[in-house]
């Protein structure tokens, strides 16, 4: 084989490949500019977004302390033995007013009918 048929195969293989990946890429995109797949990445970036910024439920907490009535008593710090509970437990009954105003994140307004963090202090539910 001559130096010159040799040059002539690879530049027609290389030919071949460069219009193979034309043809790959114009199938790409026209399936990606088809109706159906647009809906489907349409649906895929809304449910991105809804699920990289979810808007969470603020859970219950008295906005009127007037309106609210006598608020419960907070349990005694010291029946507790662990320290970051006892000065929790502290703090809810030296603030009593301010833990009231507070939703408590562990969602218990729902399961356990809280009205506000406050009521986490009534209970033992604090030091869980």
């Amino acid at each position: 084989m001559t130096p010159t048929y040799l040059s002539s195969i690879t530049r027609c293989r290389s030919l071949i490949l460069r219009a193979n990946l034309l043809i790959a890429t114009a199938f790409l995109m026209a399936a990606c500019n088809s109706p159906a797949t647009q809906t489907s990445h349409s649906d895929h970036q809304r449910a991105g977004q809804a699920s990289a910024n979810p808007t969470p439920r603020v859970p219950a907490f008295i906005t009127d302390l007037a309106a609210a009535g006598p608020l419960p008593a907070v349990l005694d710090p010291k029946q507790f033995t662990d320290p970051p509970v006892v000065k929790a437990y502290t703090y809810a009954r030296q603030n009593p007013e301010i833990f009231a105003q507070q939703p408590c994140y562990c969602h218990c307004d729902t399961g356990e009918g809280h009205k506000g963090l406050l009521d986490c202090f009534a209970t033992t539910h604090g030091a869980t």
